[in-house]
């Protein structure tokens, strides 16, 4: 029966036998039970196989015959069930039984061959354990001593060759010397020649995989095939052969291959001890499947078999390591697929699980540590983790470590340790991980002959690393290396081959990079082919798709940028917007998608472009290795359209996370640079400086690094006349054009660029507009730069008939709605009109005066670029005394509340209204010599706005304050800051073609007329950013004359507005005595400024005092200023000198805001008389300030007092006197809150704090005006400073009163005197009322004195309820006086008292 079963593998006959034998045990008598016993248990099942063998074994007494016999049957029964169960111990009793059963068969005997061969597969078992290359030594010599004492033509010598030649082979595995592989082949030949279908297949399946000669995997696959023949269906082995078959894995037919592991696994039914290792083949050929179709059930069916293949091995089974090795791989595809971190930090799990099981002399530990190196590269990829990265490359290294040189695995182990450390390189910048990666990749291709199957592999990867290097040395050699590599890896790998579409998409970026380089359009149209070559091998569903597709998209939006040819971009869209749709929220590279989605910037709405920015910084954390490049994207995007101070934080914040050796670090210097220009010029030439430091000589980026310095410096040349600056901007772009020839894309654009700067030299200029006009072809839209830069450059050499003809040109070229057509409209317009000033012909200055009209009303246009060319309009109008000059200034004035209303960070705002200097003076000026008195007003009001319109609208209805806000920020997007185009470096570039441009302002004016509409209709806004009209205005003298203060370049005129109208004042001779008494005052003021609030400074000039010098300004002012006003307004009236003079309002411009008018008067002598005599003077810079409701009328007011005594740090300038001008304040006031006590000390945080909810606020300590940067401008408290941008950022709703016991709280900005930012305007701006303010140093003696005053007269009536803060400026008119009068200090000390507001 038993003879039977061998030769069907019918199991019906292995239970019969075992069913005689049990009889037969049961009926023998004592001395043939042993046989009998051994006989059952070879055929029952495992546990009672042992005990039926240990039973037989207690039979044989030490020198029995047959002890020996038994001994390797119980082993034999121990073996099998160790590699069941696992249990070391299993296998380490077996191994002592077979050492003893060798023990009892000397050398001559019959049973010693057998017993050498069994013990050796013990010991080979260990081995594969324990990894102690003793066993293997110890096993390999077993086996040769065995094979010795088998002769040429024994039966069993076959076998015995099988097992040396595996022992061997697996040293192969563990040395990776070939001699043992070689050696191992041959004993398999010899065995085949021996016993057909002998193990020889697997040995030349090894060699395959070692050399890559095809002729071995044919060879085996054809050993396989034969030996499977030799066993029909039924056959117990059928299933060793079906897996042998199927693990060739190189088969024509994949699906065959299944199909084999599939029959194999249904021959090993679930108790069967090989069930798991078919579970394993027939999943690792699923998983091929997959990487072949990206069908992803065969991936799920994959993991499933893989799961069900580590249940079968438990926690000890020798082959536990290996299944959690196959699930953990599997597991990580999965993620790769779906993006769930869930699969991947299981396959983590699972990887430090099977690494425990293979400690460190194990043959399994290399692969362990290199599995999980590379999922936990996996996991830093996705949480930018650096100790994943770092954990990573030292198990790389460790599993490189116990590989020896010759090691068939090493160049895959070198290779893996090369990505890691070019990973690393990407996110530190250190070099030399990129140059050890580098060499790491060229010693694994040199390990790998020609036609290794892995060839193509290390190829691609050596030329990634050198095309990184590129990147940064810029050595062609490096690129054109990295080009050939690519070239030979995608030569090796046939059309249908798995990984051919990587390794095109691989060429096509090393084109695309080189094309970059020279500007050779056929490396770019090259690049393109391959990537759509790439796109079709990758149909819809495969999970590679979504990265052809970006590539793809990227390659022909460059080919775009190069020939405009809107088919290109819109694929270009269409395949990122089908990658993003193929890669789910959770996917890891989603972040990617969107970023490129993001960058094309030719969305119809650039929101939506922000927002694919947006949501891929959420999907990059802190830690995210790529979040700096997210962060530049979306800075890049939000410096076009939404708010220019958050594209400089997300610039800072990418330039925090790229050090000094980042790769990237010059990219984020130059976003820095391009959005940093309207806030400080300075810094923009600091960061393109640095930028340009970091990129050599030959860098792909450098031409732009030159040309965006260039530009800065050209416009710091522009602005201060430095002429260093415009010969250091000439050089660069001479070292930029040098480095882009003829036939670059760039060139044009560098051409273009240097003509502009060019101004040295008009030839030159010219000759370079002129090259870059044949480099442009009439198709091109860059083409009317060009002859817009070349008409500029002829127009200076007063060529204006050519000049005018070009410009003619660029207008033809410019359609209606075209955005920059306005600029063309302004330059025609300033041609003709120096062409009418050569030639007097009245048609050229007509038609230049209706090109200003239609530049300025051009409705794509941004409202700065209207406004700057309205203000051309009005100024080249009035200059020319053409009819229009009325109509110009009222446009001007017009535009001037919409751009007060853009959504702009106070310190943008104050640089956008510095445009108008002198514009609202000038249409003032223009209008009075015109008669329009009324008009006259407008202007000058219209023109002195500080605050925006929006903030009342917001407190009214603020969905539509928002919605303004949002539209106006993307009409500036693209123009706002037209003096100064960016510079990009092409990694975050993006276009935006100029007919979605126009179309898209288009759109969003009809949006913001709309929305206007809505705002007028609601009650109170009709006039809403119109111009107030004198019926307004009028309303700010209910309480006492206004008197606007105008100087301009034709006179200086006082204009007093009264409920009966306005009275116009010529100050006649006054230009040349205000400059008198302006250059008087800086001298006096200059030694005041460097002694702040501490004593008075005597000054001697020219024989005075500081006084006598004060006096003769003051006398100045009174009779040519004051005196005329007071005469009209009839204040010369006699007057009990108990009685309260007239208040009086002062609205001073230009020069006038810098001096003293309210202390103007002539004290010495018999006819001595002041402006105090007849009236209370205040300060406003604007009437819209006497416009503002009245305070509101609290129940419980609150006054915060703030005090700073002591100046850390130097003593010299503490403010004792400060602690005194509490305690008076303390005597008035019984709600007040204290800080700058020892209690309470002061900081500004805290002070922000408690404004918004202060009726009253006193500020006692240092002050300091800024004349450079005015919104520097500070109160100096104990940990910092309070500056104007802090209190200009949220209005105060129950503001009444403001004390500003400092210095110069109220001093005037010289160069821009229009917008005086200063201290106390802050406070009105913020919604104070009143103000009390300094226009230079204070004594500090004198602060108490005039508090106390102060005071006393603005609470002696009100001491418990709220008191009338309109009583301010009397109150300050009384102390003052007190302090002139009675205390008799000098003009230094109480002219600088000013009250400003209601």
């Amino acid at each position: 029966m038993m003879e039977m079963f061998e030769s069907s593998a019918r199991v019906s006959y292995l239970n019969a036998a075992v069913a005689l034998l049990g009889d037969a045990v049961g009926s023998l008598s004592h001395p043939k039970r042993s046989t009998s016993l051994h006989n059952l248990a070879n055929a029952l099942y495992l546990e009672e196989s042992i005990g039926f063998y240990q039973e037989a074994l207690e039979f044989f007494p030490g020198s029995h015959p047959n002890q020996s016999t038994s001994l390797s049957n119980l082993a034999f029964a121990l073996s099998t069930r160790f590699e069941q169960t696992g249990q070391l111990t299993d296998l380490e009793e077996s191994i002592g039984f077979h050492q003893e059963a060798l023990r009892l068969v000397p050398g001559s005997h019959s049973n010693r061959s057998a017993s050498l061969n069994n013990f050796a597969i013990a010991l080979a078992k260990r081995f594969e354990q324990t990894g102690q290359l003793t066993d293997l030594e110890e096993s390999i010599g077993f086996c040769r001593e065995a094979l010795d004492l088998r002769p040429g033509s024994h039966p069993d010598r076959s076998n015995l060759l099988n097992n040396l030649a595996s022992a061997l082979s697996t040293r192969f595995k563990q040395t990776g010397q070939l001699t043992d592989l070689e050696e191992s082949i041959g004993l398999n030949q010899e065995a085949l020649e021996l016993a057909p279908g002998s193990h020889h297949n697997r040995s030349l399946l090894k060699r395959f995989k070692q050399t890559g000669q095809l002729t071995d995997l044919e060879e085996s696959i054809g050993f396989c095939q034969a030996a499977l023949e030799l066993r029909p269906g039924s056959h117990s082995d059928r299933s060793h052969s079906l897996s042998g078959l199927g693990n060739t894995g190189q088969l024509i037919d994949l699906e065959e291959s299944i199909g084999f592991h599939r029959e194999a696994l249904n021959l090993r039914p679930e108790s069967h001890p090989d069930r798991s290792n078919s579970l394993n083949n027939l999943a690792a050929a699923l998983s091929t499947r997959f990487e072949q179709t990206s069908q992803l059930t065969d991936l799920e069916e994959s993991i499933g078999l893989n799961q069900e293949a580590l249940e079968l091995t438990p926690g000890s089974h020798s082959n536990r390591s290996d299944s959690l090795n196959n699930l953990a791989s599997a597991l990580s595809t999965r993620f790769e697929q779906t993006g769930q971190l869930t699969d991947l930090e299981e396959s983590i799990g699972l990887n430090q699980e099977a690494l425990e099981l293979t400690p460190g002399s194990h043959p399994g530990r290399s692969g362990s540590l290199n599995n999980l190196a590379m999922t936990l590269s996996k996991r830093f990829q996705q949480t930018s983790q650096l100790t994943d990265l770092e954990e990573s490359i030292g198990f790389c290294q460790e599993a490189l470590e116990l590989t020896p040189g010759s090691h068939h695995n090493r160049s895959v182990l070198l290779s893996n340790l090369a990505m890691a450390l070019s990973k690393r390189f990407q996110q530190t910048g250190q070099l030399t991980d990129l140059e050890e990666s580098i060499g790491l990749n060229q010693e694994a291709l040199e390990l790998t002959p020609g036609s290794h199957h892995k060839q193509s592999v290390l190829l691609n990867n050596l030329a990634m690393a050198l095309s990184e290097r590129f990147q940064q040395t810029r050595q062609l050699t490096d690129l054109e290396e990295s080009i050939d590599f690519c070239q030979a890896a995608l030569e090796l790998t046939p059309g249908s081959h798995s990984n051919r579409s990587d390794l095109l998409n691989s060429l096509a970026s090393a084109l695309s990079t080189r094309f970059e380089q020279t500007g050779q359009l056929t490396d770019l149209e090259e690049s393109i082919g391959l990537n759509q070559e790439a796109l079709e091998l990758t149909p819809g569903s495969h999970h590679n798709r979504s990265v052809s597709l970006n590539s793809l998209a990227t390659a022909l939006s460059k080919r775009f940028k190069q020939t405009n040819q809107l088919s290109d971009l819109e694929e270009s869209i269409g395949f990122h917007r089908e990658a993003l749709d193929l890669i789910s929220e959770s996917h890891s590279n989603r972040s990617d998608s969107l970023s490129g989605l993001g960058n094309t910037g030719q969305l119809t709405d650039l929101e939506e472009s922000i927002r694919f920015h947006r949501e891929a910084l959420d999907l990059r954390p802190e830690s995210h290795s790529n979040r700096s490049d997210s962060l530049s994207g979306l800075g890049d995007q939000t410096g076009q359209l939404t708010d220019l101070e958050e594209s400089i934080d997300l610039n800072q914040e990418a330039l925090e996370l790229r050090p000094g050796s980042h790769p990237n670090q010059s990219g984020s210097l130059s976003g820095l640079g391009n959005t940093g220009r309207l806030t400080d010029l300075e810094e923009s030439i600091v960061f393109y400086r640095e930028a340009l430091d970091l990129i050599p000589g030959s860098h792909l980026h450098r031409s732009t690094s030159l040309i965006s310095l260039a530009t800065a410096l050209s416009i710091r040349f522009r602005q201060t006349g430095q002429y260093t600056d415009l010969k250091e901007s000439i050089g660069f772009h001479r070292e930029a054009l040098r480095l882009v020839p003829g036939s670059h894309p760039n060139r044009p654009d560098s051409l273009h660029n240097f003509a502009t700067g060019q101004l040295t030299d008009l030839e030159e200029s010219i000759a370079r507009n002129r090259e870059a006009l044949e480099l442009r072809t009439g198709s091109q839209p860059e083409r009317s730069n060009s002859l817009d830069n070349l008409a500029t450059a002829l127009s200076i050499r007063f060529e204006q008939t050519k000049s005018i003809r070009f410009h003619r040109e660029v207008l033809k070229l410019r359609p209606g709605s075209h955005p920059r057509r306005s600029g063309s409209l302004n330059n025609l317009a300033i041609d003709l009109l120096k062409s009418f000033r050569q030639t007097g012909q009245l048609t050229d200055i007509n038609e230049s005066m209706i090109c200003f009209r239609d530049a300025s009303a051009h409705e794509t246009s941004s409202v700065i670029t209207q406004f700057r060319h309205s203000c051309n309009w009005a100024r080249n109008a009035a200059s020319s005394c053409h009819s229009s000059a009325m109509e110009a200034y009222q446009s001007s004035i017009d535009i001037l509340p919409r751009l007060a209303s853009l959504d702009l960070h106070p310190r943008q705002r104050q640089e956008a209204l510095s445009r108008a200097c002198g514009l609202a003076s000038d249409a003032c000026s223009y209008a009075i010599t015109d008669g329009k008195f009324d008009k006259a007003v407008e202007f000058l009001c219209a023109g002195r706005t500080l605050r925006t319109p929006l903030d009342e609208l917001q407190s009214v209805a603020p969905h539509l304050a928002l919605e303004l806000q949002s539209i106006s920020k993307a009409l500036e997007a693209s123009s706002v800051y037209d003096d100064f185009q960016p510079i990009h470096d092409g990694l975050q570039h993006t276009t935006r073609t100029l007919e979605q441009e126009a179309t898209r302002r288009r759109i969003l004016n009809k949006d913001w007329n709309d929305t206007l509409e809505r705002v007028r209709q609601l009650n109170g806004f009709d006039g809403f950013l119109l111009p107030k009209s004198l019926s307004k205005l009028q309303k700010a003298s209910s309480n006492g004359p206004v008197v606007l203060l105008n100087a301009a370049n034709s006179g200086c005129d006082a204009l007093v507005v009264t409920q009966e109208g306005v009275k116009h004042i010529l100050l006649q001779d006054l230009t040349i005595k205000m400059t008198q008494c302006l250059d008087t005052l800086q001298a006096l003021l200059q030694p005041i400024r460097t002694n702040p609030r501490l004593k008075a400074v005597r000054v001697q000039m020219a024989g005075h005092t500081s006084n006598d010098l004060f006096g003769m300004v003051l006398e100045v002012l009174w009779l040519i200023v004051a005196c005329p006003v007071i005469d009209a307004l009839g204040l010369k009236v006699k007057r009990e000198d108990k009685v309260i003079p007239t208040r009086v309002w002062w609205c001073p411009t230009g020069p006038f805001t810098l001096l003293p008018i309210h202390a103007a008067g002539v004290y010495e002598g018999d006819n001595a008389e002041c402006l105090s005599d007849y009236a209370i003077s205040s300060y406003i810079p604007t009437l819209d300030t006497l416009l503002a409701s009245p305070p509101p009328k609290v129940r419980e007011p609150k006054m915060l007092a703030v005090i700073q005594p002591e100046v850390p740090g130097d003593r010299r300038l503490d403010l004792q006197f400060t602690l005194k001008e509490l305690d008076m304040i303390e005597q008035y006031v019984p709600w007040l809150t204290k800080l700058g006590t020892k209690e309470e000390p002061t900081s500004v945080g805290r002070v922000l704090s408690l404004l918004p909810d202060t009726s009253f606020v006193h500020f006692a300590c240092h002050g300091s005006q800024d004349p450079v940067n005015p919104l520097e401008s500070a109160l100096l408290l104990g940990d910092g400073d309070l500056k104007i941008s802090m209190l200009m950022q949220n209005p105060i709703q129950n503001a009444s009163l403001a004390f500003l016991s400092a210095c110069e709280t109220a001093m005037g900005d010289e160069k821009v005197p229009d917008e005086a930012i200063h201290l106390a305007a802050t406070m009105l701006f913020a919604g104070f009322r009143g103000v009390v303010g300094t226009m230079w140093a204070m004594h500090d003696e004198d602060g108490p004195a005039v508090v106390d005053v102060f005071y006393n007269h603005i609470f002696k009536t009100s001491y418990k309820s709220c008191p009338d803060s309109t009583k301010a400026a009397e109150a300050l008119h009384l102390a003052v006086k007190k302090l002139r009068t009675e205390k008799k200090v000098s003009f230094q000390r109480w002219i600088p008292f000013i009250h400003l507001g209601l």
